[in-house]
């Protein structure tokens, strides 16, 4: 019998500005531990300045079972690259959005290139009741998935 599929988004602030190579570790890690617990997803990390400080934010949404997130959970909040994670939803799926792991980011590369981060985790628009909204949100999952640096796949 199949267990049911459900997705945990989450999101948690880094603790330092991270290395490319310290987003590498994270990825190698989560590709090979996320397939044998049969967990998809994607976790995006993004640098640029948040309530007007510079700083770098995660942003995860996993699918699996409920006692496969709920243990990558545990693991993920004893990281100590990134502290308060707050899980924004957790919730049964019909189906996957997503078919594998993959870690999309989006570095500061120099001084004048510094992203404005407030609109890219307002949670707020996550659960807009306005689809166009939430499109417009959404869209920049899709946008790391298809196009922005990613580690993991194609």
């Amino acid at each position: 019998m199949k267990e049911e599929t459900y997705q945990l988004i989450y999101t948690s602030q880094a603790t330092s500005l991270l290395s490319v190579d310290q987003l590498r570790e994270i990825d190698q890690k989560a590709t090979f531990y996320n397939p044998i617990h049969d967990i998809t997803g994607i976790l995006l990390y993004a640098e640029g300045l948040f309530s007007s400080k510079l700083q770098g934010r995660f942003l995860g949404v996993l699918e699996g079972s409920f006692k496969a997130l709920e243990k990558l959970v545990r693991i993920i909040q004893k990281d100590g690259r990134h502290f308060n994670l707050v899980v924004l939803y957790m919730g049964l799926r019909e189906h996957r959005d997503y078919i594998r792991w993959r870690l999309g980011y989006r570095k500061k590369e120099n001084k004048n290139d510094i992203i404005s981060l407030d609109e890219f985790f307002d949670i707020d628009l996550l659960f807009a009741e306005n689809d166009l909204e939430k499109e417009q949100y959404l869209s920049q999952f899709i946008y790391f998935e298809n196009y922005g640096n990613s580690m993991s796949g194609a």
